[in-house]
């Protein structure tokens, strides 16, 4: 209703900032009062630029993996130290996976960086 009224939005054309057209290929329900997700509007991130960047040393987007119950989350990070290695060489010691329940960021936000 914010942007387009009754109109079904999809397929419509919105502008970002005034500088990016961007085709609405969807609509969401409003996001929970408990959720850690505010926003007005999603983009998909393959549209930006950084989001294209070889880099693993710039940690710009946070991100969620659903990890089936019974998982030993903490062998599974292990898993990924040579997954970052690989990626990130000399540099590691600088980055530091470490997963957390998503129900965490609705009780207390304590890490740094991360979603309200």
């Amino acid at each position: 209703d914010k942007y387009f009224g009754s109109e079904n939005p999809v397929g419509k054309m919105v502008r970002v900032e005034n500088r990016e057209d961007y085709s609405v290929a969807g609509v969401y329900e409003d996001m929970p009062s408990n959720s850690h997700f505010h926003f007005d509007l999603l983009l998909s991130l393959s549209t930006l630029d950084e989001s294209r960047s070889p880099s693993w040393v710039t940690l710009n987007f946070p991100t969620y993996l659903l990890i089936r119950e019974g998982v030993d989350v903490q062998a599974l990070e292990k898993k990924f130290e040579p997954l970052v290695f690989k990626h990130v060489g000399e540099q590691q010691y600088q980055i530091h996976l470490e997963f957390q329940s998503i129900s965490m960021f609705t009780v207390s936000s304590t890490l740094s960086g991360e979603p309200e």
